[in-house]
């Protein structure tokens, strides 16, 4: 389950559509490495 989450927020934030299994073992996503934003827009 946690592999798919983390190819989830891979995608979103690459924009891109990833096939599965992909290899993430360097990946840290924004909201981990607290890049992420949430839009103020709502």
């Amino acid at each position: 389950m946690t592999e798919l989450l983390m190819a989830a927020y891979y995608a979103a934030e690459h924009a891109e559509v990833v096939r599965f299994p992909i290899d993430l073992s360097d990946y840290v996503p924004a909201v981990a490495r607290r890049a992420w934003r949430p839009r103020r827009d709502f």
